[in-house]
């Protein structure tokens, strides 16, 4: 069981002393991970307290928690090989109501009108240049999705909850943050200070209950060597290990992009530590929920050293895990953008925040890759497309 948590139907409760307000795990997981290790391993306790929040309380401004903020972008920015200013914070108050009234604009982003009624504290923009998200393979994109999804883990780890927005006009948030004109905001995620836990019969109740907890088993997301063998969880036997004394997401950041491990001698045993980095893409936010996804984890010497150079790595590695995702021609045209490069690299900032935690380097590729190449090493069939891979060093 997890320190100060409660097994029952369903999620799990984390108590915290945020003023005494109750954390929920918001989805159930795999297995006890926890108690494999004799100290705590806590990043647990934020990938599974993170949840789409689409109800705020009012909040004062805090101009520490943006300038903060701002840090973990730059560090984030630095890790993820993600172009400077192509993620951005907004807490002054006109801007964000600006930004709320003018998201909407457009038929395909009506899904969020309820946006411009809650009281939002700020907003975490992803901008790219407009003619990335045309590309073959967008380039600035998935380094600046990794950098939101390690904002979005920070922020929740402090006890705000956010929401990833990809139903949001491009060209006016551009224009209502003040941002250099051939840009346009493929992302938005706005924070805030959270209402309780969704238990209502409104629109967020339902959502919640019915759609946001609801996770594929690992095997039906992972496969072992190739994508036509599924992944089996109970390989995973009763482990031991010290997880490292690095747990805070500012510090796993920090040491992704000096390449440290995580700090002290911690180390997971692989194929626990696996098991995890496939845990924390299963619990990743992705678009619609439908969990379009799939992980292929390669550990087979020479099946490894092929995947190495397809991704163009100098080697070292001990396993890898390559993301690919399902090409879906409805929501990339009504939403204008491909959601396959939004959902997996959400997945990876997952993947390798938990390599680091479990005692491993972790090199993140997604920039100059061989595509077709590891496609055919993971034996990835027609219609889902590699976007990158995570080695554990």
């Amino acid at each position: 069981m997890f320190p100060g948590c409660t097994e029952r139907a369903g999620p799990l409760r984390l108590r915290t002393t945020r003023g005494g307000r109750e954390v929920e795990y918001t989805k159930k997981p795999t297995r006890n991970y926890e108690k494999h290790s004799s100290t705590p391993w806590r990043l647990w306790e934020v990938m599974y307290a993170r949840r789409s929040h689409r109800k705020f309380l009012p909040m004062e401004p805090d101009p520490a928690l943006a300038d903060s903020l701002q840090e973990v972008i730059r560090l984030s920015a630095k890790a993820r090989g993600a172009r400077q200013g192509s993620v951005s914070v907004h807490t002054e108050p006109d801007t964000v109501e600006r930004m709320k009234k003018r998201a909407c604009k457009g038929f395909a982003n009506k899904i969020n009108l309820w946006l411009p009624r809650v009281p939002a504290a700020g907003f975490v923009l992803l901008s790219v240049d407009r003619s990335d998200l045309g590309l073959p393979r967008p380039s600035e994109l998935p380094a600046a999705v990794m950098t939101v999804e390690d904002c979005v883990l920070w922020l929740t780890e402090r006890g705000l909850g956010t929401c990833w927005l990809a139903g949001v006009n491009g060209r006016e948030m551009v224009e209502a943050a003040g941002l250099a004109d051939g840009l346009t905001v493929p992302v938005a995620v706005p924070f805030g200070r959270p209402k309780d836990a969704a238990r209502g019969a409104d629109f967020d109740g339902v959502l919640y209950r019915s759609l946001s907890r609801k996770r594929k088993t690992l095997s039906q997301i992972a496969s072992l060597e190739s994508a036509d063998r599924p992944y089996d969880p109970d390989v995973v036997g009763d482990s031991r290990f010290s997880a490292p004394g690095v747990q805070d997401v500012s510090g796993l950041i920090g040491l992704l992009g000096a390449g440290g491990t995580g700090g002290g001698d911690g180390r997971a045993p692989l194929d626990l530590a696996v098991d995890a980095c496939l845990e924390a893409a299963r619990i990743a936010p992705n678009g619609g929920n439908f969990q379009a996804w799939r992980f292929v984890v390669v550990r087979e010497s020479g099946r490894l050293a092929s995947l190495e150079k397809a991704a163009g790595s100098s080697g070292g590695w001990v396993a890898a895990i390559a993301g690919a995702g399902a090409t879906r021609r409805f929501e990339s045209g009504v939403f204008d953008k491909p959601f396959w490069m939004l959902d997996v690299p959400i997945a990876l900032s997952h993947i390798s925040l938990m390599a680091v935690a479990s005692g491993y380097g972790a090199e993140t590729l997604v920039e100059g890759i061989d595509e077709d190449r590891i496609n055919r090493i993971c034996g990835l069939a027609g219609g889902t497309r590699c976007v990158g891979v995570v080695g554990l060093k």
